[in-house]
């Protein structure tokens, strides 16, 4: 099996997935770091035509980035989905469901300034001689050489997680 967030174990805000191979869990960034560079994404989203808020369909499902901001106690760090009505139906459909899910109303404006709801994905530079390192030699290669994290990178994201929580 694959968690590609391990919320049990790291919460929404930690990047690790779980993978279970044999009954025995291996717990890692990797995938990670390849999907949040950009590099593994299709090149359809580089160019999608649906960033907006304004979308085709009954109901919009996303992640709710930002809601420690706009409701601190609904934070539970195991990841919270916004939830967009785009019409009618959706609203019909959401009134016969919401008794069986824990939801708050929230304003959508403080969500309507993520560049993710505007902009397609910037396609990385690196792109192309990842994928033509991974080719020619092996994934730990282009791994190695465009995705790991420098160890000077990790202390000082752990360093800046401690100073914020004290």
């Amino acid at each position: 099996s694959f968690d590609f967030r391990n919320k049990k174990k790291y919460g929404w805000r930690e990047n690790h997935e779980t993978v279970l191979v044999n009954g025995k869990e291996h717990d890692s960034t990797e995938y990670s770091n390849g999907y949040y560079s950009g590099v593994s994404a299709r090149e359809s989203c580089f160019c999608c035509p649906y960033k907006t808020v304004n979308l085709p369909g009954n109901i919009t499902l996303g992640d709710a980035w930002g809601i420690e901001k706009e409701d601190g106690d609904f934070n539970d760090n195991r990841g919270v989905s916004l939830v967009l009505l785009q019409d009618e139906k959706g609203e019909e459909l959401f009134e016969k469901s919401k008794q069986s899910l824990i939801y708050r109303k929230v304003n959508i404006e403080n969500y309507n300034k993520q560049k993710t709801f505007h902009e397609p994905y910037k396609r990385p530079d690196n792109k192309d001689a990842f994928w033509s390192t991974y080719y020619e030699h092996s994934y730990q290669k282009a791994y190695s050489r465009f995705l790991r994290v420098p160890l000077k990178t990790k202390v000082l994201r752990k360093l800046k997680k401690l100073l914020l929580r004290g």
